[in-house]
């Protein structure tokens, strides 16, 4: 598969089996960005970085029979799992495919939708594959993108912020995984063709039932890609540190943690005769 970064794939290969078993995050943020997309009945909606489905399933649902929802990942692993999701359901208005964003093998101007859930933030060439959503889409056609603001980190969020910075500056090995949380999505997706584009500021407490929950939970998002930079003695270091940092947040709730995200939508101008 031509330009598919290997490197990407094969961490979030090994995320898949771990994705929201401890708390439904990405579940939650899937369905913010299905209700602001707002696919209706008969719609054809694209999911591209699908993940395992938070996004896909429930857009299934939401166009029916008369429609089809379709994801594409990189991830071979997830692909699989979810194409087996697909199946164990008896859906046949949804399919998955493996698929380098930056190049859909997508007819122009076929989909309703198109849906990014927390995934066009850690693409190489996000401006690429904007350009594609545009390609894609119908005249009239809307893209709803989510991007999490900041990593979620339980307790003191800055104290946390440091730690994490601290070892993956000490890290021997270069990051593979770009993680722009503060990328200018409103503005590549206007770069794109993309119209009356607008954003969403969207929260929600996840909670953990223990550190060791949390730190189960975060190797199935991108901080492993740096837990796999890290030496062994590196990373027991790190674990050492989080949860001594931790430990004093824990209530008899559990550990809370506020994850954060914008929601952006465009529209692909309708063309005129």
């Amino acid at each position: 598969m031509t330009g598919v970064p290997d490197a990407t794939s094969m961490v979030y290969d090994r995320c898949a089996a771990g994705y929201d078993q401890q708390v439904d995050h990405f579940r939650r943020f899937g369905r913010h960005l299905v209700d602001l997309a707002a696919p209706s009945p008969g719609d054809r909606v694209l999911d591209v970085g699908s993940g395992m489905g938070a996004c896909l399933l429930l857009a299934a649902g939401r166009v029916g029979a008369a429609g089809h929802a379709h994801g594409v990942d990189i991830s071979a692993r997830m692909v699989a799992d979810l194409a087996a999701e697909i199946e164990a359901r008896g859906l046949s208005n949804a399919s998955v495919a493996r698929a380098d964003a930056r190049s859909l093998t997508v007819p122009d101007a076929s989909v309703d939708v198109v849906l990014s859930a927390f995934s066009l933030f850690v693409m190489p060439d996000p401006d690429a594959v904007v350009t594609e959503f545009h390609r894609v889409l119908r005249p009239g056609g809307r893209c709803a993108v989510s991007v999490p603001v900041r990593q979620v980190f339980p307790g003191d969020a800055r104290r946390m912020a440091e730690i994490y910075g601290r070892y993956a500056a000490q890290a021997p090995t270069p990051a593979s995984i770009p993680m722009r949380f503060d990328m200018d999505v409103a503005g590549s997706l206007t770069r794109s063709g993309f119209v009356d584009v607008t954003s969403t500021a969207v929260t929600e407490e996840l909670t953990f039932s223990d550190v060791d929950t949390w730190w189960d939970w975060s190797w199935t998002v991108g901080s492993r890609a740096l837990y796999e930079r890290l030496p062994s003695s590196m990373l027991e270091g790190l674990r050492e540190e989080v949860t001594t940092a931790l430990r004093p947040a824990v209530t008899e709730a559990g550990l809370t943690a506020r994850a954060h995200a914008r929601l952006f939508i465009g529209h692909r101008p309708v063309e005129l005769p």
